[in-house]
């Protein structure tokens, strides 16, 4: 299986914009967020939870705040918000490793002699930084070959234009 996410997809594979080729850049990718937390602070657009009963979504915070003391009965239709004291989370389709899944291994590499460093790999995210990309390059593609604990494997591509220099 093949999965290429571009500035067009929705979800924690999202990047917008161009890569600026002068600049170091991370990418991150979560193969599964993690649980939600009481009494959290929670960033907009930086996180993505599921609650600690699986209800097939996840939630991305809209708005950031400090969860409450209590975990909130969660929205279960996509696009729904869920008020949890001063954070506001929405509900997307769950399409991530299902809880109980984990990454037993994970690695990067790049095409068009982009160069890549690996910053980071655990059992439910991974991160690559672009470290250099060679003049004329248009589109730089980074490929995460991944093997889950139930023995699936499977790669992720990551596609993203390279801005003008």
């Amino acid at each position: 299986m093949l999965n290429i996410y571009s500035a067009d997809d929705k979800g924690p594979f999202k990047l917008e914009g161009f890569h600026d080729p002068d600049n170091l850049t991370t990418y991150p990718i979560t193969y599964r967020p993690d649980t939600w937390v009481a009494d959290t602070v929670y960033f907009e657009a930086e996180d993505i939870v599921i609650p600690t009963t699986f209800s097939g979504f996840y939630h991305k915070c809209t708005s950031a705040g400090t969860a409450d003391s209590s975990e909130p009965t969660w929205a279960t239709v996509a696009g729904e918000e869920t008020v949890d004291n001063t954070v506001v989370w929405e509900a997307v389709a769950y399409n991530l490793l299902k809880p109980g899944v984990n990454v037993s291994s994970s690695s990067w590499v790049a095409a068009d002699l982009v160069t890549i460093t690996a910053e980071a790999n655990d059992t439910t995210s991974s991160s690559v930084q672009v470290t250099a990309v060679p003049d004329g390059v248009k589109t730089i593609n980074i490929t995460n070959s991944i093997v889950l604990s139930n023995g699936d494997a499977f790669d992720v591509t990551i596609q993203r234009a390279v801005a003008e220099r």
